[in-house]
């Protein structure tokens, strides 16, 4: 059976993605949206590449249309390569 995705909560521009199989959760994502790109992170899934598309539809199809930007590395970089993504640059953590 597929993974469904729904929206079990949101909060003006962010929205939790979880995708449930037989009732269970087995994958998940968060997005942020402004007015110009969507941020999606702390993706999870048990189907790897499946989990990839399913969010990237659920971001679409929820969210809407417009550029998707992450911050993945290691194996979750080689997926997000795997599906579509470019590296724009290294990843930048600023502490005040």
């Amino acid at each position: 059976m597929a993974t469904r995705f729904g929206v079990p909560f949101g909060e003006a521009n962010v929205k939790l993605l979880g995708g449930k199989r037989d009732g269970r959760v087995v994958a998940g994502a968060t997005t942020y949206a402004s007015a110009d790109v969507i941020g999606l992170s702390n993706v999870f899934g048990t189907d790897g590449a499946a989990t990839w598309i399913g969010v990237i539809n659920a971001v679409i199809r929820l969210v809407g249309q417009a550029p998707i930007l992450g911050y993945e590395r290691g194996a979750d970089l080689d997926t997000a390569l795997d599906n579509g993504f470019n590296i724009l640059g290294p990843l930048r953590v600023w502490v005040n």
